[in-house]
C-alpha cells in the first residue's frame, strides 16, 4: 500500500485537503512502508523481488517512479532516487536502448527492446529528469514499431514529457487504436490524453472508472497503480457549480444519498441498499443533471456446496489434515499441496487460512524459509502467506505445518487459496474441513 498512500497524499495536498489527522495516518504508514522499500534495493543500486537478489531493470524503472512520488510528499535520500537513476542509466546501451535484463513477469505486455526502452524512458522522464538517449531511440525506431496499444501508449506518454517532435504523430496513433481492452494500456492511453487534452480524455477516463472491480482495484498491482496515477493526475472532474443533487431509487424505494457539492465531488459515497434489494430481479436507478459514473457490487455468503467450480487455472491447491477430531493439547498437521500446469511463472502465492481457535506453529514455517523451498513468508492469526518465486511448469510443491488449538472449538478451516501475484485471475482454491477439538 506504500505507492498508493503516497499518490493519495499527493492528491490531498494539492487539492488542500490534506488535514492534520489524515497526515498523521499516511506518514505514519510511508515511515513504515518506506523501511520495508529499502531491504528490496540491491548494493549498487536497482532493486528485486526479494532481499539480498539481483537487480530487475524493469522493476528498478518502477522502483524509481515509487521514490520519486513518495519523495513529493515524504523525506526520503536523494541520493537513492539517483543511484537508482544511475543504475538504469549503467544498464543503458550505446544507442539509447534497454534490454530486458529477466523475465518480465508483471509487465507481460513488454514484448521487445522498443517496448522496455519506452517503459524505462517514460519512468526516468516521470521523475523530473531528462533522458535525450532514450528519447532519440524511440523517436528513430518509431517508424519501424509493432503498433500494439501497449507499446504506443508507453512511447506516446515518454514522448509527449520529453516534448518531443514525433509526440504527435504517437498521439495521433493512440487516439485512433480502437483496441483499448488491456487495463494497462488503457491507463496508459487516459494519462496521456488527459495530460495533453486530447479528445478521448473523457471516453478513455470514464472506460478505466468503469473497468474498476468491487474491491476498489484493476485487478493487478501494475494496472491498479497507473489507474490511480491517471484519476489522480489527470484531474479529469471538475467541481459542480452549482451543487448537484442525486437521486437513487431500488425497486421504486428512495435511497437517502447526499447531494454532490464542491466539497465532496472527488469522493466515493457508498450507499448500503442490503435493506431495498428482494430475491430475483432487482432494478436501480440513478438520476442527476450531471454526468456521474457509479458502480454496483453485491456480497453474499454461500455454503460451499453451492460454489461454482472456478473457471480452468494452471493453478491447483489441496489441504489435507492428518485427524479433524483432537483433544486440547494436541497438534494437528496440515499438508498442502501446490500444483502448476502453465508454461511457467513467477510469484505465486498461496493463502493458508488459520481455523477459528487454532495457532500456527510459527517454526515449521520458518523451516521452510531457511530450507528456500519459499521465497518469503506472512503470518497473522487468521491467515499464512507464502510467496514462491520462479515456478516450472508441471512443477508440485508439497509441505507441511502443524496447528495448535487454543481452547475446545467446533469450527471449519479458512478456503485455501493460491494465485499468480501479477494475473490473480489464475487462481485455484479448495473447500473448508470440519475441525473438533475438545478439552
Amino acid at each position: 500500500m506504500t505507492y498508493p498512500n503516497a499518490l493519495v497524499m499527493g492528491y490531498l495536498k494539492d487539492a488542500g485537503q490534506l488535514t492534520p489527522e489524515w497526515r498523521m495516518k499516511l506518514e505514519e504508514a510511508l515511515s513504515v512502508g518506506v523501511q520495508r522499500l529499502l531491504t528490496f534495493e540491491v548494493v549498487g543500486g536497482g532493486f528485486d523481488w526479494y532481499p539480498k537478489g539481483s537487480p530487475h531493470t524493469l522493476l528498478t524503472a518502477y522502483g524509481l517512479m515509487e521514490l520519486h512520488d513518495i519523495h513529493r510528499v515524504y523525506p526520503i535520500d536523494e541520493a537513492w532516487i539517483e543511484r537508482t537513476r544511475d543504475f538504469l542509466r549503467r544498464q543503458q546501451r550505446p544507442d539509447g536502448s534497454w534490454s530486458m535484463s529477466r523475465g518480465a513477469y508483471s509487465w507481460r505486455t513488454l514484448r521487445d527492446e522498443l517496448a522496455v526502452t519506452a517503459y524505462i524512458t517514460w519512468a526516468i522522464l516521470e521523475t523530473g529528469a531528462a533522458e535525450p538517449k532514450g528519447v532519440a531511440y524511440l523517436e528513430s525506431h518509431y517508424a519501424d514499431a509493432v503498433r500494439d496499444p501497449y507499446t504506443l501508449a508507453l512511447v506516446a506518454n515518454a514522448l509527449h514529457l520529453a516534448k518531443s517532435p514525433v509526440a504527435s504523430r504517437a498521439m495521433r496513433d493512440l487516439e485512433a487504436t480502437a483496441d483499448l481492452k488491456d487495463l494497462e494500456a488503457l491507463a496508459l492511453a487516459s494519462l496521456v490524453f488527459a495530460r495533453s487534452g486530447a479528445a478521448r480524455a473523457e471516453e478513455t477516463v470514464s472506460a478505466l472508472v468503469r473497468a474498476k472491480d468491487p474491491l476498489g482495484g484493476w485487478r493487478s498491482t501494475a494496472a491498479t497503480i497507473l489507474a490511480i496515477k491517471t484519476l489522480l493526475d489527470g484531474k479529469a472532474a471538475a467541481a459542480p457549480d452549482p451543487s448537484a443533487p442525486v437521486t437513487v431509487r431500488v425497486n421504486g424505494q428512495p435511497v437517502d444519498v447526499e447531494t454532490i457539492t464542491k466539497d465532496n465531488y472527488d469522493v466515493v459515497q457508498q450507499v448500503n441498499v442490503s435493506g431495498f434489494v428482494r430475491e430475483g430481479d432487482n432494478e436501480i436507478e440513478i438520476a442527476c443533471d450531471r454526468s456521474v459514473t457509479a458502480q454496483v457490487a453485491a456480497r453474499c455468503w454461500i455454503p460451499w456446496s453451492l460454489v461454482e467450480a472456478e473457471p480452468a487455472s494452471p493453478l491447483t491447491i489441496d489441504v489435507a489434515y492428518d485427524k479433524t477430531k483432537l483433544a486440547r493439547g494436541e497438534t494437528v498437521t496440515a499438508t498442502a499441496t501446490l500444483r502448476y500446469s502453465g508454461p511457467g511463472t513467477f510469484m505465486v502465492i498461496a493463502d493458508l487460512g488459520v481455523p477459528p481457535g487454532f495457532a500456527v506453529e510459527e517454526d515449521d514455517i520458518k523451516a521452510l524459509h531457511t530450507q528456500k523451498r519459499i521465497d518469503k513468508y506472512a503470518i497473522t492469526a487468521r491467515q499464512v502467506t507464502l510467496y514462491f518465486g520462479a515456478i516450472a511448469s508441471g512443477h508440485e510443491v508439497r509441505f507441511s505445518y502443524r496447528l495448535r488449538p487454543k481452547y475446545p472449538v467446533a469450527a471449519k478451516s479458512p478456503t485455501a487459496q493460491a494465485y499468480e501475484y501479477y494475473a490473480p485471475d489464475k487462481r485455484a482454491a479448495c473447500k473448508p474441513v470440519a475441525l473438533e477439538v475438545t478439552e
